[in-house]
């Protein structure tokens, strides 16, 4: 979703909950971090962008090395940005040792581009996607999608946020650059320093959870901030895991679109 928000103060941090009646799949709690960590903020790709899956190496963990698949290094891919009415080009390059694809969650996309589980690159192949942009700004997101195998190579680290601008955007003059921060929520189970995807059958069925939150790719980071009006653009890129999120100090999240577009009234994306 696309969100604003503001506080006082020189740094924040964004605290995810649970609920107790969750009723999907096992650990349903999470590790609380010491929040003593820069948030790393993913480059920006614009136009145009060259992606490699392949297999890397971050610090997903404070001072500890793990093992992931990546579309640059570490964990995600960059943030990719397009404008409504161009046309952007993403070459793939499948460096894994098995076959993946790119799903473009939430664009409009003809059907040979959407990243169909029947489309996809082998290993040492390659796939490249020409997006025509035709809808309203919004924050998307993209994500391999091949059949049997989406789940874990998301969760091992292929993803990474889209965001479409538009011109009903820009007149509302948003807070952006410094002021516009993308934050990806994803949950992981870690065996050791690594990323351990190896659900059971109850847990293929409801919801494969881990009980390391990661923001960006990083476990409990900070963000130094000034006061006033930031914009936060929020994705829960996790495999099962839902949210309640808030500020500390009791600020206020106000929420001002979705990956639908913008809210009519204020506050009108809110459940």
């Amino acid at each position: 979703m696309s969100a604003l928000t503001a506080w006082v103060g020189s740094s924040f941090i964004l605290h995810a909950c649970h609920t107790e009646d969750d009723m999907i799949g096992e650990p349903n709690w999470v590790v609380e971090g010491a929040f003593d960590r820069p948030l790393t903020i993913p480059s920006i790709a614009e136009g145009s962008a060259a992606l490699n899956a392949q297999f890397s190496v971050g610090e997903l963990l404070k001072g500890k090395s793990s093992k992931t698949l990546s579309y640059a290094n570490g964990l995600l891919g960059p943030t990719i940005k397009a404008t409504t009415g161009e046309t952007v080009n993403v070459s793939l390059q499948n460096s894994l040792s098995e076959e993946t694809n790119i799903h473009w969650h939430g664009l409009i996309l003809p059907e040979n581009m959407d990243g169909h589980p029947k489309d996809v690159a082998s290993p040492g192949g390659s796939l490249n996607y020409d997006l025509p942009i035709i809808q309203r700004a919004g924050t998307y997101w993209y994500h391999p999608h091949p059949h049997g195998r989406t789940a874990k190579q998301v969760f091992m680290g292929l993803a990474g946020m889209f965001i479409v601008n538009d011109s009903e955007e820009a007149a509302l003059n948003l807070p952006s650059n410094e002021f516009e921060i993308p934050i990806i929520i994803q949950d992981k189970h870690f065996e050791g320093n690594n990323l351990d995807y190896s659900p059971n059958d109850e847990e293929i069925m409801t919801g494969y959870l881990g009980e390391q939150i990661l923001i960006n790719g990083q476990h409990a980071p900070f963000l130094s901030v000034e006061a006033g009006w930031y914009r936060i653009r929020i994705l829960n890129g996790s495999t099962a895991r839902v949210y309640n999120l808030g500020l500390t100090g009791g600020k206020q999240l106000i929420i001002i679109g979705s990956d639908g577009g913008f809210c009519e009234l204020l506050n009108s994306c809110q459940p």
